[in-house]
């Protein structure tokens, strides 16, 4: 057995700390804001990472360095946080495939019994038929044509902030609780 310190001490058994990502989560954005949660209010330090996915080529293994590494004392309650790399000046390549994550670290001297959520992200270049549709659209419809074209971290983004604009909007959050079910991430949709 082990002994979780730090803020995971206070943590139940059934604390839960998610990325959210579906199965092949897709962007059209240079600085997207990418999402996470918390089954559980914690108070603690949290490192976010985002680097390049691993490449071997010619029998080798390249391992890029991160492009971001933070470290954040926050006070989240349970659900829904965000992560903008605006904030940060990290702007992801076309075609390219990323690797984030998010960790609390429960034991400073002991990475190992830290928790921590892993997921992708890859910017693909906007689909043709995007800036015609998006530029006839009204704000209100943008999640559902990104969800649409499978451009999922941006259907999330554009809907969470239509949320965060109308918080007692019922309607958007079974919308955003209907989306991350699609992506996988029921459980988490629930409770949002």
């Amino acid at each position: 057995g082990w002994t979780r310190g730090g803020p995971c001490k206070n943590l139940g058994d059934d604390f839960a700390l998610e990325v959210l990502v579906p199965g092949n989560g897709y962007t059209v954005s240079a600085q997207p804001t990418l999402y996470w949660s918390t089954s559980q209010p914690v108070s603690g330090q949290f490192m976010f990472t985002v680097k390049p996915v691993a490449v071997a080529t010619s029998g080798t293994v390249e391992f890029p360095a991160a492009l971001l590494e933070a470290k954040k004392d926050l006070s989240v309650t349970a659900g829904i946080q965000s992560l903008s790399l605006t904030q940060y000046l990290v702007s992801l390549q076309e075609n390219k495939e990323y690797e984030w994550s998010v960790s609390l670290t429960c034991d400073a001297q002991n990475p190992s019994l830290n928790r921590t959520a892993t997921g992708k992200i890859k910017r693909v270049p906007p689909p043709a038929k995007m800036k015609t549709i998006t530029t006839a659209a009204s704000g209100s419809q943008w999640p559902y044509l990104y969800a649409e074209m499978g451009i999922w971290y941006d259907a999330l983004d554009s809907l969470s902030g239509l949320i965060q604009k109308n918080p007692n909007d019922k309607q958007l959050h079974e919308v955003r609780a209907s989306l991350l079910k699609q992506g996988g991430l029921a459980k988490v949709g629930l409770s949002q």
